[in-house]
């Protein structure tokens, strides 16, 4: 997955340039528990774990904890397989925001396209900006 995302995904423009780092914790407690970290030139902009995301939201309130740039890591691989399995005009349309962010980073959206799309893909979700001005600045 993240050979995927950083490779055959990604606009042109940003390889290299996106990292995303994926940990899965198996044997912590009585689950396994993990972290995403997202990184834009090497720099952390996106770090998120289970663990600190149900001490602050707890298991109900997953809809806030993302508009927050929190989610739990299998969030983030669920969202990865319905961004890969829909199309490109789905994802763009997509409520979830880590959708969102896959299709920020898309190679199949061209940088005409991608300058149009602003209010749709960063939407409501602020920390999803950070990423969108990203791919702009390197466009």
């Amino acid at each position: 997955m993240k050979k995927e995302l950083e490779n055959e995904w990604i606009a042109e423009s940003l390889k290299g340039k996106v990292e995303y780092q994926l940990t899965l914790y198996r044997k912590s407690h009585d689950r396994a528990y993990g972290r995403v970290t997202i990184l834009l030139d090497k720099e952390v902009k996106l770090n998120t774990s289970d663990i600190e995301s149900l001490e602050i939201y707890g298991y109900e309130n997953t809809e806030e904890a993302l508009e927050d740039g929190r989610f739990m890591h299998y969030d983030f691989y669920i969202s990865y397989y319905e961004y890969i399995n829909n199309s490109i005009y789905d994802n763009i349309n997509s409520d979830n925001a880590l959708i969102r962010l896959f299709t920020i980073f898309d190679r199949r959206i061209g940088k005409k396209k991608f300058k149009e799309l602003k209010n749709i893909l960063v939407g409501e979700t602020k920390w999803l900006e950070e990423f969108y001005n990203f791919r702009y600045y390197n466009e």
